[in-house]
């Protein structure tokens, strides 16, 4: 994690004269301390731009780039559209448009009558007879609103091209429609495939430090209105539709 400086912080330090910064831990987090006047030359991309104050965090396949944190999963999700935009294209798709919609997480009561019992609490006299239970069940139920991402219509398909996979390298669906464009073997190919990809393996990929970023911002004393975990649960029941025709 980086944090741009002022540039006359620790400057009467002798050890960090000379310097473009200093690092330091905050939590169980390396944080890096850049001077803002150091930027220009350190070799390093701050996205959307360096900002005095502001935190950032490694570009997951690019770590010479560092996304600001008030917008970290803004910037992943506008290059996982952009892939699965060029993933049609390559692939001579005719008519492609893609959908986002995020389960909202809900946690519900459910009441019922029988023997069962809960894990763990006792059953009286009163259940023996068929009393009624109370079973806790954390479920997800889809958000109606689909949003509208993309949408285009090619001229005409072109012939398949291997595209270029980050986001989706193991993605199993995204690799089936790629290997299904190749199938030479495949007398009536599929000219229509409407199907979704979760976004719950980004969230897998960034939820062991997300709670160390949270405790890091809170030990530098930073002032936010959000937290980086609650960012990546939002992210793990995100989804993207995908309706492509070829």
């Amino acid at each position: 994690m980086i944090v741009v400086a002022d540039d006359g912080e620790r400057k009467d330090v002798e050890v960090c004269q000379g310097a473009i910064g200093w690092m330091e831990k905050q939590g169980d987090l390396e944080v890096f301390n850049i001077y803002e006047t150091a930027i220009a030359d350190s070799g390093l991309t701050f996205y959307p731009f360096p900002a005095f104050g502001s935190v950032y965090l490694y570009d997951n396949f690019d770590r010479q780039t560092f996304i600001a944190l008030n917008s970290y999963f803004d910037r992943v999700n506008e290059e996982k559209q952009a892939e699965l935009q060029n993933v049609a294209r390559m692939l001579g798709a005719k008519h492609f448009r893609l959908e986002e919609y995020v389960m909202e997480k809900s946690v519900c009561v459910v009441k019922g009558k029988g023997g069962v019992k809960a894990k763990g609490v006792p059953v009286g006299a009163d259940a023996a007879k068929g009393a009624a239970e109370v079973n806790f069940n954390e479920k997800e139920s889809q958000q109606h609103e689909k949003t509208v991402l993309y949408e285009a219509t090619f001229q005409d398909g072109s012939e398949p091209q291997h595209p270029d996979l980050h986001w989706y390298a193991t993605d199993p669906k995204i690799k089936e429609l790629v290997a299904s464009r190749f199938n030479e073997n495949d007398l009536t190919p599929l000219q229509h495939y409407h199907f979704e990809v979760s976004e719950a393996s980004t969230a897998l990929m960034y939820q062991s430090i997300a709670s160390k970023v949270d405790v890091a911002l809170k030990k530098m004393g930073a002032n936010v209105n959000f937290s980086f975990e609650g960012e990546v649960q939002t992210q793990s029941r995100r989804r993207f539709e995908l309706d492509i025709q070829f």
